[in-house]
Parts: C-alpha cells; sequence; structure tokens
C-alpha cells in the first residue's frame, strides 16, 4: 500500500530531536497510519516491519537532530501488508 506522509509545521514545531518515537517524521508517519512508528535516519520500524525512507526524510532528520532549521514536506512509502493498518 502506498501512503503519502504529511509533515507538518506542528510535526515540527512538537518534534524532540534524537528521539525515535517523537520527530517529526515519526508524529507525521504515525497520523498517517494510525500506528507508531521508530525512526531512524534511513528506516522506520513498525511492529517488526520495516521501510526504507526517502532520501528527502534522512537529510531533514540529520537536520532536525542538528537542530537546523527546516520546514515541512511530503513524502510517499510504500507499506507491506500489515493486519493493523486502514
Amino acid at each position: 500500500m502506498r501512503v503519502t506522509v504529511h509533515v507538518t509545521a506542528s510535526d515540527i514545531a512538537k518534534g524532540i530531536p534524537l528521539k525515535l518515537l517523537l520527530c517529526p517524521v515519526a508524529r507525521a508517519m504515525a497520523r498517517a497510519t494510525a500506528s507508531v512508528w521508530s525512526v531512524f535516519y534511513s528506516y522506520a520500524m513498525c511492529d517488526g516491519s520495516i521501510v526504507i525512507l526517502p532520501a528527502v526524510c534522512h537529510e531533514f532528520i540529520v537536520a532536525f537532530d542538528s537542530l537546523k532549521p527546516v520546514a515541512p514536506f511530503d513524502f510517499e512509502i510504500d507499506l507491506p501488508p500489515m493486519h493493523w493498518l486502514y
């Protein structure tokens, strides 16, 4: 299933650098899929499933964790079939 994820200004404002579950990308992915995600620099994990993140996410997370200015953005991911997704 292909999902568009919107990282919003609110996600950025509420995000916490270096926190796998609370970074803006994790918050946006949780909202888009109604599931909790641990986000690393180039991939995300949820309930044992791994999703490779696009380069734009990696660049955003590196900047965010380095306390550099970042802006809202959108990205698409392909989710594996999971029983808990809508």
